[in-house]
């Protein structure tokens, strides 16, 4: 401790008033030394009194006595009166701060740690802390007040760390709540500018997911604030805004987004995670059938399958299996494909398809229907078959029949566990048989079979 004696780099003044806060931090230490100081001029005061000679109470100072008592308590009273001013100023203090004016606590605080410091009060310590708290109040309140929400957001969030206790901590959860729900608003507007391209569509999931973390943090952190009650309709209208594509049929856009809002807990976001599951199975085709207009097979593809994988008993998903079956079609060919319908509403024409060689035959054909199935290998059958041998008879043999409108039809054959094989196209009429085999080196599908039509 240093008492008196200049601080490296400081002043005497700072000195002492270093000294004196010291002081204050461990008042009964000092109040205990200063008791014993007095014990200590009594006690020798006596001893001196005990050596001097008696004098004639005529002859004694009553006056200088009477001084001295009167100095006494003139220094008793003054240090009393010094102490109530301190705890009225401090108490003043408390009560702006209470009433969230910093301004006058602060001037308030500053009293107490400054002019009523040597009183040796807990109160100066206890200034010195709730002065901190207007100050951090103060530095958040006007960052708040900024165009940007986020640095109000972070000095509310270092104050309610900082000062857990404070009594402004109730005001502060209310403020940063509003800020909260001020963010997720601007990423609400943000969403309704946003759509286009996949960067963008990124864009909107990540805009979306910025906009439901700060209203889950208002329900998860600061439910107890009147704002807590805004959440639920600041989440419909965060939704509605991020699934706006959907309406505009940008079904590839709003994919990202659906699929955050999928996994979100519907006991803290209601019916939102439900409506999205059943915007996503539509969003899922519906990007597609558009990936496969747009020539875009594999992205095609794999929607389509993610919808029958996820949603399995959706009503697009006989629309899906057709797309598929067409796009993996789509890709063996240079000729444009169009989407077949979907696999479940049945043509006017009935077509048999056989396998005649020994190997399984995986069948795809589509042109306006699709259809696509495995035909088992034909026990007894050569492994290949030239390609200008006539088919021989059906019977017996493995079949499968379709029911496909009529038009021209692509037809992609895969033997055994290939992923690639040949492409034919036929025209074919009710009745017809059509037999599948292997050649020396690709499947094959004749044109035209020389077979009656089966009564």
């Amino acid at each position: 401790m240093v008492a008196g004696g200049d601080l490296p780099g400081d002043h005497r003044g700072r000195g002492r008033a270093g000294f004196a806060t010291e002081a204050a931090s461990t008042p009964w230490l000092w109040r205990i030394l200063v008791a014993a100081w007095l014990l200590g001029a009594t006690l020798d005061a006596a001893r001196i009194a005990r050596r001097t000679p008696l004098v004639p109470p005529a002859r004694r100072p009553l006056g200088a006595a009477v001084v001295g008592v009167i100095a006494v308590a003139a220094v008793v009273a003054a240090y009393v009166g010094y102490g109530a001013a301190e705890r009225a100023t401090f108490a003043a203090a408390v009560d702006a701060q209470g009433r969230i004016d910093c301004t006058t606590a602060v001037a308030e605080f500053d009293a107490v740690t400054g002019p009523y410091a040597l009183t040796l009060s807990r109160d100066v310590a206890a200034a010195t802390a709730l002065r901190g708290e207007c100050l951090s109040f103060t530095a958040a309140t006007r960052a708040a007040e900024g165009p940007d929400p986020d640095a109000g957001i972070s000095g509310y969030e270092a104050f309610r760390h900082d000062h857990a206790g404070s009594v402004l901590r109730p005001v502060v959860d209310e403020r940063l709540a509003d800020l909260h729900l001020r963010r997720a608003d601007g990423a609400r507007t943000a969403l309704t500018g946003q759509s286009g391209s996949p960067v963008v569509a990124a864009d909107r999931a990540r805009t979306t997911e910025a906009g439901f973390t700060d209203l889950l943090t208002v329900l998860r952190d600061l439910k107890e604030t009147a704002a807590a009650q805004r959440v639920p309709a600041a989440m419909t209208a965060l939704a509605a805004a991020a699934e706006a594509p959907l309406a505009a049929q940008q079904f590839c856009d709003v994919l990202p987004v659906l699929d955050y809002e999928v996994m979100l807990d519907a006991g803290e976001t209601g019916s939102i995670p439900a409506t999205a599951g059943q915007h996503r199975a539509q969003a899922l085709l519906g990007c597609g059938v558009a990936e496969f207009r747009a020539g875009r097979f594999p992205n095609a593809t794999t929607q389509l399958q993610k919808l029958l994988d996820t949603y399995p008993n959706d009503p697009g998903g006989p629309q899906a299996r057709a797309a598929i079956i067409a796009a993996n079609v789509a890709q063996q060919t240079p000729d444009p494909i169009p989407l077949p319908g979907p696999l479940n509403v049945p043509g006017s024409l009935r077509v048999t398809l056989y396998n005649v060689t020994s190997g399984e035959m995986t069948v795809r054909m589509t042109g306006t229907s699709a259809a696509g199935f495995t035909l088992p290998g034909c026990d007894g059958c050569p492994s290949t078959r030239a390609a200008d041998d006539d088919c021989p008879d059906p019977a017996g043999k493995p079949a499968q029949v379709v029911q496909i409108d009529p038009g021209l039809y692509h037809v992609l054959l895969t033997s055994g566990s290939g992923t690639t094989g040949s492409v034919r196209t036929v025209t074919p009429r009710d009745g017809i048989e059509l037999c599948v085999y292997t050649l020396p080196s690709s499947p094959h599908v004749p044109l035209e079979v020389p077979l009656p039509v089966p009564r």
